[in-house]
């Protein structure tokens, strides 16, 4: 029996690594009170039954700005027209970014607006052809930060999927805010 040959460029394929990124709204989701309070703040609530952290020794006029932020923010809507998805206190994201032989990288982050963290606990699930796993960074103090960011290398098989875990991602604020994310999923192909 002949054997056919195979031409040398035909032996091994490089393929360009492909890259999804999905990015979505970080959301207030209520206060650590004794975060706050060891802080310097105190929690208070609206006529409209709004919460607001104020700096104990803050002016009337910056408590009452704050207390009609928290108003605003507690009645916005979070999608606007164009039909992309804002949060309230930060954004985040993650990507999927796969190769060939099954490698290929997990990242994702967050970034605060107007303020900075000092704590965050952050959880994605990462499923495939094989079944899940979770991947987690935390909980871990940021050093009053307004950005965070991880990777990781993953092995995957087929299509996978990576989500950010609303109730295992977070970032703690100095004034006790908690900002939630999730979910957002990034899909990649490893073959």
């Amino acid at each position: 029996m002949a054997l056919s040959s195979i031409p040398a460029h035909a032996a091994v394929q490089e393929t360009e690594p492909t890259s999804r990124t999905v990015t979505v709204g970080m959301n207030f989701a209520g206060y650590d009170k004794k975060t706050a309070e060891a802080n310097g703040y105190v929690i208070k609530k609206t006529a409209k039954g709004s919460e607001y952290s104020v700096k104990k020794d803050a002016s009337p006029a910056e408590e009452q700005e704050l207390a009609d932020q928290a108003d605003a923010r507690d009645a916005a809507a979070l999608i606007d027209n164009t039909g992309e998805v804002h949060g309230n206190c930060g954004s985040a994201w993650i990507t999927l970014t796969g190769n060939s032989n099954h490698h290929g990288q997990l990242s994702t982050g967050f970034e605060i607006f107007n303020q900075k963290a000092w704590w965050y606990e952050w959880g994605v699930s990462v499923v495939d052809v094989n079944g899940s796993s979770h991947q987690g960074w935390g909980p871990s103090t940021l050093d009053f930060q307004s950005q965070w960011s991880g990777s990781r290398s993953v092995t995957l098989y087929g299509s996978a999927y990576a989500t950010i875990i609303p109730g295992d991602s977070y970032a703690e604020l100095a004034d006790g805010t908690y900002c939630t994310a999730g979910p957002a999923s990034a899909y990649d192909w490893f073959g």
